[in-house]
């Protein structure tokens, strides 16, 4: 599952660093990131295929799908079985995103919250999906089984890949759907309440 995530003040910098090798990035601002929480409904930065040859384009789109019936917000949809419901399978197979992120935040069964970041510092590329609605692009986020940094706090996480393979998971082959069934690495974990107890407070 993923919920909620964050940018840092370092995150336009990092994702600049990481990518302007390969790609450059229409729409591109760095004054547009700074440091914020995003909630599902929050307008968010995704990363799409640009026409030209080894260009992105960077778009502010807001998170969440509405429901085909009734008021919710699908802000998730899981791998496993995206292809296959109403709601996800066209953008699934033609509208395909990254979601840059600093991290994200997850909850225990205790409510304790906790900070997942890569283990190096670099930035997660959560896969989306996007589509119309009520004529804006909405975004939702791709989740996969929890690997062993995820599993003592949540049964799910967000599907993402590292910087190598954005082509695949945004290109128009095939090559995306070995993504939807990949093992996600390792990430940093931090709890707050550990974070608490560093300055004594319990």
């Amino acid at each position: 599952m993923c919920c909620r995530f964050f940018w840092d003040n370092d995150t336009a910098d990092r994702l600049k660093e990481e990518l302007g090798d390969h790609f450059s990035i229409e729409g591109y601002d760095r004054e547009h990131f700074g440091m914020a929480d995003v909630h599902p409904q929050d307008m968010a930065h995704v990363l799409l295929k640009s026409d030209e040859e080894k260009k992105l384009a960077l778009k502010k789109m807001a998170w969440g799908f509405k429901a085909l019936t009734g008021k919710d917000v699908l802000f998730n949809a899981r791998a496993e079985t995206a292809d296959v419901k109403p709601s996800f399978s066209e953008a699934l197979a033609y509208h395909r995103c990254l979601v840059p992120a600093s991290g994200f935040y997850e909850w225990d069964a205790r409510k304790n919250k906790a900070t997942f970041r890569s283990v190096d510092g670099s930035i997660l590329y959560f896969c989306g999906i996007y589509r119309l609605d009520d004529n804006a692009d909405r975004f939702t986020i791709l989740t996969t089984d929890a690997n062993v940094s995820m599993a003592p706090i949540h049964d799910r996480m967000p599907l993402f890949v590292g910087k190598d393979r954005i082509m695949d998971w945004i290109g128009r082959d095939e090559s995306y759907r070995d993504i939807l069934k990949s093992v996600m690495p390792e990430l940093s974990c931090t709890k707050e309440y550990e974070q608490m107890s560093l300055f004594g407070i319990q």
